[in-house]
């Protein structure tokens, strides 16, 4: 790690030498980046050096970002996030298995990215009016995080806590919030969706309550229905001048 230090270094200190030299410049780029990732993957290997990892894993994702093009490095930040998140994930929950203690809880493993894909799309979705690319790639994050969320949800139908049951509700109505807040309409259903289904889950064990809350569903989609396709009212007929025999 000193060595690569170094050596990027000298590739920020010489840069306006080698700005017309690109095989040392990208030659010093590149073994900078090597030997901290190797470093990173040696630390993440044991548990005593597991935080030295993350954070050797952090330095090589901002170093791969400070390289790329301008235009990717956005992308190359975001990417490098979901990586250091695996990094302290490996760090925080995945340290002194071997002595006998348990798995980390798969459902609170996941909202980790949920979260973060969340985060990272609403950002891109906030910048999405100077650039139609970022509304795409907040719709895909947002909608991976949301993705990973029902999944999540649905693995602890039958053997989730209620803290579980009350985090995938409280998500799906930010979700539906996001949705209304930045006009898509995919994110505003998938929330509504999420929140009604997760209520009624909470509600199974009360079935006259349930069956209540589903005919009132059905009334208002037949109202809803009725006035959709409600008939035009028949228009008069045009009136006709008698013709002029004279």
């Amino acid at each position: 790690v000193p060595a690569a230090a170094a050596l990027y270094a000298v590739r920020w200190l010489r840069r306006d030498v080698l700005a017309g030299d690109p095989v040392r410049r990208w030659s010093l780029a590149a073994a900078a980046v090597l030997g901290v990732g190797l470093a990173a993957a040696a630390g993440l290997r044991w548990d005593e050096t597991a935080w030295a990892g993350a954070a050797l894993v952090a330095a090589t994702a901002a170093m791969c970002c400070a390289e790329v093009p301008a235009a990717a490095r956005r992308a190359g930040a975001e990417l490098g996030l979901f990586a250091t998140t695996a990094a302290v994930q490996r760090a925080v929950l995945f340290t002194g298995l071997d002595s006998g203690s348990d798995w980390p809880d798969a459902f609170w493993t996941l909202q980790w990215y949920v979260v973060l894909a969340g985060l990272l799309g609403a950002l891109r979705l906030m910048s999405g009016n100077l650039r139609e690319g970022h509304r795409k790639t907040g719709r895909v994050l947002l909608s991976g995080g949301a993705g990973l969320l029902t999944l999540s949800g649905l693995g602890i139908i039958f053997g989730g806590d209620a803290g579980q049951q009350l985090w995938v509700l409280a998500l799906m109505a930010v979700l539906l919030m996001a949705g209304l807040a930045f006009g898509e309409r995919l994110f505003v259903w998938w929330g509504a969706a999420g929140v009604a289904l997760c209520i009624l889950w909470a509600m199974r064990q009360y079935t006259f309550a349930l069956l209540a809350l589903i005919a009132a569903a059905l009334i208002a989609l037949a109202l809803w229905r009725l006035n959709r396709s409600k008939p035009v009212a028949d228009e008069p007929a045009p009136r006709r001048e008698p013709a002029d025999h004279s």
